[in-house]
């Protein structure tokens, strides 16, 4: 398989504000989509229950590819009262256009 074009990227952030203004302000991006996401579809690509994330789609002036800023709501446990961190040892996602040799 090769790799023709990749679409976006995800990027899991900590502090959506900064990364948003890095984003804009630095690399003049331009928002392209904001969604507010959950559902248990959600919380089984991410194998953790009650996921609620913000994503936000930008792409530079003069490009196609995108980054997907993803932006974590963890909810909170009943025992301890106190947020569960996620945790990704991966690309969270990775959009191409690929075709077989």
């Amino acid at each position: 398989m090769t790799a023709k074009n990749i679409r976006h990227v995800g990027i899991v952030t900590k502090n959506l504000k900064k990364s948003l203004r890095f984003y804009k302000n630095i690399l003049k991006f331009k928002t392209v989509k904001k969604m507010n996401e959950s559902g248990s579809a959600l919380s089984k690509i991410f194998a953790l229950n009650g996921t609620e994330v913000t994503t936000v789609k930008m792409k530079p002036k003069d490009g196609d590819s995108m980054v997907e800023l993803l932006y974590f709501k963890n909810p909170k446990t009943k025992k301890k009262n106190r947020k569960r961190k996620v945790k990704l040892s991966r690309i969270n996602s990775l959009c191409n256009d690929c075709k077989k040799h």
